[in-house]
Formats: structure tokens, C-alpha cells, sequence
């Protein structure tokens, strides 16, 4: 997992159709540009987070673009590890013969 500090964070992208509007935070990663379109203005947490983890000046991960609290517990876990997981904690409930 390669991170960087090299980020930046550009003012919000909106986009007036005849339907909807679309909103779109657009931010940059170690000079790769990234994207995160949002149905409403909800987004404006979004884009807070990010600048608040620049000014705490937290490392992001280059593959996803975001910084490297924004990581799920489920991404560190390998889909088999969590299938085991949860056989392992649902099989006392539920009988060898149950649908």
C-alpha cells in the first residue's frame, strides 16, 4: 500500500441538466486526478473530510485517492476469511437441516 501527501483538493463541480443536477467533488493524488459524483450536496461532507485529513496532514493511498482512515475494516479481510467468519458465528443458530 503506497501513500502519499502530495493532495489536492479543488472546489466542487456542479452540473445542470434538463432532468437532475449533479454535484462532483474532483480532488488529485500524487498528480492522478479523482472523481466522486453525488446526487444532491450531501457531498460537501465528503469534501470537508478530505480537506480536514489534509490539514491533519494524514497520508492517502494512492490506489483509492482517499487518506488512509477512510479504510473499511471489511478491506483488510478476504472475502473467504469473512465467509468462514460468519459460518463459524451463525452455525450454533441454525441446524444442518434448515432451509
Amino acid at each position: 500500500m503506497e501513500t502519499t501527501y502530495d493532495v489536492k483538493v479543488d472546489k466542487i463541480l456542479t452540473y445542470k441538466s434538463a432532468r437532475k443536477t449533479t454535484y462532483t467533488v474532483r480532488w488529485v493524488v500524487a498528480g492522478k486526478h479523482r472523481r466522486e459524483p453525488f446526487g444532491s450536496f450531501a457531498l460537501e461532507g465528503f469534501r470537508s473530510e478530505l480537506i480536514r485529513a489534509t490539514g491533519k496532514v494524514e497520508a492517502f493511498v494512492i490506489a483509492t485517492g482517499l487518506p488512509v482512515s477512510h479504510r473499511s475494516k471489511s478491506a483488510s479481510m478476504s472475502w473467504y476469511t469473512f465467509a468462514v467468519e460468519y459460518v463459524d458465528a451463525r452455525w450454533p443458530e441454525l441446524g444442518g437441516r434448515h432451509p
